[in-house]
């Protein structure tokens, strides 16, 4: 009886000398239990294990159906070839992973030599004598070595549903903690300003004229140092953004649910275009993300929900309002249709929720609004009168929206 365990695995055996035998048949990181013990933990490469203790690495389920005697074979033809001579013998272990060893030469616990081995598919493998090569050398294995049904094997292992599933859910999986990674890095530069100054004399505040809203909001920062992450540049403005999606009718309490998802800032000089320059911190998607204003409420939910393009716009509308309706700033005319697509998802079991989309008066910004309206995302569209001005354009030349 055989079932699936990783590759890069060795032997292990307690005090007492039981061999390890648990069955396991999916992937990620494990702690396998002997009875006495947790032993290692053991990497994601899939290889086959007999229940009877031990294991059988003659073929690799899921990477490979090649025996990986072969494989050796080859590899050491390799190192022969480049003149790269391990002073012990070497125990190899196909993880991808980097793994230094001793050569002819090497005194005491020196490892001059390197390689690395991806088994997936067609092998190929990495090699290195620290002192004869400046880069790792790349070798591939031969197929000619394997008889046409060797080589069936390989190809038909490379197109299966289940080992390409495996390898989707291996790039998701990686790139979920690459993105959850960025976004704690950029909330920890956001945090080391709580508390911190506020943003009434930055230039952008001064010339949408936001400057009685900046002195009473504690949303807005000021860059003043260098901080985690290292985002961004001194005075910039800075503004938090939170998923849309964590953002509900009933979320009365202002940010107590909103989930964290990156800062926009903008710089405090004009460029060569003569505006200030808008962005966003780190390499995190900002797909329905957004800067909310949310009145305190004593209703039982939020009834009305006004989304808008920028902050400037978003607070306009929202003083506009005495500061009593909700407001959405979806940061672009593109992610108009992401942030009220989520409001309406999460006001679905609530009939007399309303939606309105407070749009910019340019092609983009219209287009973008008519279009989340008539996917049934939003219920109306409003825009300003004069073409190309948004609500903050109006407050300013008008002193009304």
């Amino acid at each position: 009886m055989e079932n699936s365990v990783l590759i890069g695995f060795t032997k292990n055996e307690n005090k007492k000398g039981a061999n390890l035998s648990l069955p396991i048949s999916f992937y990620g990181f494990y702690n396998i239990y002997d009875g006495a013990k947790f032993a290692r933990r053991v990497i994601i490469i899939v290889i086959n294990f007999k229940l009877n203790g031990g294991y059988d690495n003659t073929k690799m389920r899921y990477n490979t159906n090649i025996d990986t005697r072969k494989i050796e074979a080859q590899f050491f033809a390799s190192l022969d070839r480049y003149g790269i001579k391990p002073r012990d013998n070497l125990s190899l272990v196909m993880d991808g992973k980097i793994h230094r060893f001793p050569v002819e030469g090497d005194r005491g616990s020196e490892k001059t030599g390197a390689y690395k081995i991806f088994s997936d598919g067609v092998p190929v493998w990495f090699i290195k004598d620290f002192r004869q090569h400046n880069e790792m050398i790349k070798c591939k294995f031969d197929l000619s070595e394997l008889d046409k049904k060797e080589r069936d094997e390989i190809f038909s292992t490379m197109n299966d549903p289940v080992e390409q599933q495996r390898k989707r859910a291996e790039k998701a999986e990686k790139e979920k903690l690459q993105k959850e990674s960025e976004i704690m890095s950029i909330k920890a530069a956001w945090q080391e300003y709580i508390g911190g100054s506020c943003s009434n004399s930055h230039p952008y505040i001064s010339l949408k004229h936001l400057g009685d809203f900046a002195d009473n909001n504690m949303q807005f920062r000021i860059k003043s140092k260098k901080c985690a992450g290292d985002f961004g540049n001194i005075g910039d403005l800075m503004i938090p953004l939170y998923k849309a999606e964590s953002i509900s009718p009933y979320d009365c309490s202002r940010g107590r649910k909103w989930q964290f998802q990156s800062i926009q800032f903008i710089r405090n000089t004009l460029n060569e275009a003569g505006k200030y320059q808008k962005g966003f911190y780190g390499n995190v998607s900002t797909k329905g993300a957004c800067f909310p204003l949310i009145p305190y409420n004593t209703n039982k939910y939020i009834k009305e929900f006004f989304i808008c393009e920028g902050v400037a716009t978003g607070i306009s509308i929202y003083r506009a309002s005495d500061y009593e309706k909700t407001v959405i700033c979806a940061m672009s005319c593109s992610n108009i249709e992401n942030v009220a697509k989520a409001i309406r998802e999460n006001s679905r079991t609530l009939n007399d929720v309303k939606i309105f989309i407070a749009a910019d008066n340019d092609d983009a910004g219209l287009k973008a609004a008519i279009e989340a309206k008539e996917k049934g995302f939003a219920d109306k569209v409003r825009s300003p009168r004069e073409k190309g001005t948004d609500f903050n354009d109006d407050l300013i030349m008008r002193g009304v929206i």
